[in-house]
């Protein structure tokens, strides 16, 4: 085939598709125009979003009750570590002795209860913190 017959073949086609476009475009603005599709469209889109603002304020509080159950379990978790030292049990020399009534008499450690006199007794927990090179949220060097 030369050159002029496979333009004459495109131009036909093209036309054809344009012809087809021309069609379906006209078939689709009365649609559009038709009072009962409007309608039905106008119908369609109150029920949608309906259901898209019913959706969003469930997805709120779905994430809302998220955030309050693990802010929760992390105030729960400091304040559990925080507290763990001072619910311990005072050993036998620790509830021997009274406590100090002035800071002047007796020294505090750090967890709050007094110092004894003589032999010091660690407690495993402040042992694995001596030894403990990293710090953490919630402990105290």
């Amino acid at each position: 085939m030369n050159e002029k017959e496979w333009d004459k073949r495109l131009l036909d086609l093209l036309k054809q598709k344009a012809d087809e476009i021309k069609s379906e475009t006209q078939r689709l603005v009365e649609q559009v125009r038709d009072p009962e599709t409007q309608r039905k469209m106008k119908e369609s889109l109150r029920e949608f979003g309906t259901w898209a603002k019913q959706t969003a304020e469930e997805a709120a509080e779905k994430l809302e009750a998220a955030v309050k159950k693990a802010e929760t379990a992390f105030t729960q978790r400091i304040e559990g570590k925080s507290d763990a030292p001072r619910t311990q049990a005072p050993t036998s020399a620790e509830a021997a002795t009274p406590p100090p009534e002035s800071p002047s008499q007796g020294t505090v450690s750090r967890h709050g209860s007094p110092k004894t006199v003589g032999k010091s007794k660690q407690s495993a927990a402040g042992k694995g913190r001596a030894q403990s090179p990293s710090k953490t949220i919630g402990k105290k060097k």
